[in-house]
């Protein structure tokens, strides 16, 4: 959360990238689908980030 933090504060087209790789890689823990812990608080980041860049 902290790298989307510093890209909304200070957004950088040339240095700022995020790549998301997998959205439900459990085995990886490269996961942003809901869950029992989080429920959709990854996807609600991804989402607002988005929202401000589009």
């Amino acid at each position: 959360m902290d790298i989307i933090r510093k890209i909304i504060d200070d957004p950088n087209p040339c240095e700022n990238l995020i790549i998301i790789n997998a959205w439900n890689e459990w085995n990886e823990q490269a996961v942003l689908e809901p869950n029992h812990i989080d429920n959709f608080a990854y996807l609600e980041v991804v989402k607002r980030v988005y929202e401000y860049f589009a």
